[in-house]
């Protein structure tokens, strides 16, 4: 007994005595410049506060060119109306050279109003090809080598929706090897319903709930570089002001889930039930961004 009082006091001391090391805070240092990062967005703003001003756009590491860098795709936005300057504003990519610097490379030449991006191989040819969301058309393109090319493909694949696109992305959610996509939308905004919005007498952009919400989509994948709709067949009804997306398995049963961020309202988790979705945002206390 004597024994272990004895250790047990030795093992507390010796405890007692070590010091702990404080905590260092994570520090972030932007390099975007000195890395050879020199885009510049631009939302084609003019004067008339079109809604879509209001955003930024996006972006995605991707591997284009197959040799173990990841590189990097900035979306880009345009001019709606008036004299758009020339060269008109594009997506810009810019390759990895390995040692901290991009530089410049051949992109997409998409100069639509883009919003969102995500990469990924959806064709199974072994590289990384790009989805673009606009706030008209969305755009595919093929990744052909390290270039990407067929900016019309998006039509031939059937996902070329003209809604307000605001994020994307990929995932299998059928288990059948080929990569589905959903895309989040926004609101029901065009340059024709463009409300006039005041702060007292100043004329000032809109906020989101002046505009009604519209649906999301998600599309099966073929597998024969072919998309279909299959929205409403797989249980994605509700309609909602939707900003971003993730993808996980957050209940474990070996397929993947849906979340999409909403702005201003009510986010949606959309469990995977195998052959459709059920919205158990509420239930899984998803629904909420603050307690």
């Amino acid at each position: 007994m004597f024994r272990s009082v004895c250790a047990f006091f030795l093992f507390s001391l010796l405890v007692a005595c070590i010091r702990e090391e404080p905590t260092q805070a994570l520090r972030f240092v932007d390099v975007a410049q000195t890395a050879g990062l020199d885009f510049v967005h631009y939302n084609g703003a003019q004067g008339d506060y079109f809604y879509v001003e209001t955003f930024g756009s996006g972006a995605a590491f991707l591997d284009y060119d197959g040799d173990g860098w990841q590189d990097i795709y900035l979306v880009n936005s345009t001019y709606l109306t008036g004299l758009a300057p020339e060269p008109l504003p594009t997506d810009k990519l810019y390759r990895n050279r390995g040692d901290g610097r991009f530089d410049a490379a051949p992109g997409s030449g998409d100069n639509g109003y883009g919003t969102g991006v995500a990469a990924a191989d959806w064709d199974n040819d072994g590289d990384q090809d790009l989805y673009v969301t606009r706030f008209g058309p969305n755009a595919l393109y093929r990744n052909d080598a390290g270039k990407f090319t067929d900016s019309d493909s998006a039509k031939r694949a059937g996902v070329d929706d003209d809604r307000w696109g605001a994020s994307c992305g990929f995932l299998d959610y059928d288990l059948d090897g080929d990569l589905d996509l959903f895309v989040a939308n926004y609101v029901d905004f065009t340059t024709a319903n463009n409300i006039i919005c005041k702060r007292g007498d100043i004329r000032t952009y809109c906020d989101p709930d002046e505009y009604g919400p519209t649906s999301d989509l998600l599309y099966r994948n073929d597998g024969q570089s072919q998309f279909t709709d299959i929205t409403y067949e797989a249980g994605i009804t509700l309609e909602g002001p939707g900003l971003g997306v993730a993808f996980s398995d957050y209940d474990w049963d070996g397929d993947t889930d849906i979340y999409v961020a909403n702005d201003g309202t009510l986010n949606f988790l959309y469990e995977n039930r195998q052959t459709h979705f059920v919205e158990t945002g509420l239930t899984a206390g998803g629904r909420y961004n603050q307690d």
